[in-house]
């Protein structure tokens, strides 16, 4: 199978490289990076000058791995060329914009498959099913938190921030978790860590159908040391997936074969190119989740409560 890498000098880039050599891709790269030609025999792939060469060469797939402000117009373009995508999260910065992506795609050929890899972390997937299984009896509220350093200057630039470019991962996790939709949100924060155009920083409150409540602490701090858990609290017990992405259900860790979601991502993109009929997340699990973040973005800006649905 050979697939295209779209910003395959970047770090994403690189990850979706990797792992498609492993599984036996032949695997080609563009990127806007002068050094594309070093790069690509450093990782391994096959540098293109432009889009126009897609057909010529036979490519059956592509995945996009580049700062979200240029993903648009990027997909728009592959689906007039009836290309299947893989989009890395969030696609858009805004539920218009990903609107006119959802329309190309009505006019297509192609799908697009977007990167919201937590969706393939075996932890996830388990902890969805104990949820289910009502080992822990009813859900009454999750906490999370997810603070780095961040990687990339573009991060802090109008067009990035930890609402979008990282947290944009549970707006959309949790709906897929518990079956219910996030209603009302409550954010304060800042770029206190960087000072840039975008937020590096915040607190969020929010409030989940049913009165169920989820807290998040997130930041790309300004320190080397990382931390994150994410906490399920349920009326019979517990569960949390730690820094190691690692699941406990009420302290007892659960044994759990676990690949690196990326790679597994990328396979189940493979079997979307194949035909393989099963569901995988699209662009309406990004209209929604888009929907939320720019509630967030909304009440960071405001110090208001806002209503998502």
């Amino acid at each position: 199978m050979r697939i295209l890498v779209i910003g395959a000098c970047g770090k994403m880039g690189r990850g979706h490289v990797k792992y498609l050599k492993e599984l036996g891709c032949e695997v080609y790269g563009l990127d806007v990076n002068p050094n594309i030609n070093l790069i690509s025999k450093e990782i391994g792939f096959i540098p293109i000058d432009g889009i126009e060469e897609i057909q010529a060469l036979g490519i059956d797939g592509i995945t996009v791995a580049v700062p979200p402000g240029e993903e648009p117009d990027i997909c728009k373009r592959l689906l007039e060329m009836d290309m299947n995508i893989l989009c890395e999260k969030p696609v858009a910065l805004s539920t218009e914009a990903v609107s006119s992506i959802i329309d190309a795609e009505k006019r297509s050929k192609g799908r697009v498959m977007v990167g919201f890899t937590m969706k393939y972390d075996a932890s996830f997937i388990k902890m969805r099913e104990v949820i289910k299984s009502g080992k822990i009896g009813k859900v009454v509220g999750i906490n999370a938190k997810k603070c780095w350093r961040a990687s990339t200057s573009w991060r802090f630039k109008k067009n990035g921030g930890v609402v979008f470019i990282k947290d944009i991962h549970y707006f959309d996790l949790i709906p897929w978790l518990l079956g219910i939709p996030i209603e009302d949100v409550f954010a304060i924060g800042g770029n206190d860590y960087y000072g840039g155009e975008s937020e590096d920083n915040y607190f969020l409150l929010s409030k989940l159908s049913g009165n169920i409540p989820f807290s998040l602490i997130s930041a790309w701090w300004s320190y080397d040391k990382g931390e994150s858990y994410f906490e399920v609290l349920g009326t019979k017990g517990g569960l949390v997936v730690d820094k190691k992405a690692k699941l406990y259900l009420s302290g007892e860790e659960v044994e759990i074969f676990r690949e690196d979601p990326l790679k597994v991502e990328l396979r189940e993109f493979m079997n979307m190119i194949r035909g393989v009929k099963k569901a995988f997340p699209d662009l309406t699990n990004a209209l929604n989740a888009i929907r939320i973040a720019e509630c967030v973005k909304n009440s960071l800006e405001t110090g208001k409560v806002v209503k998502c649905r």
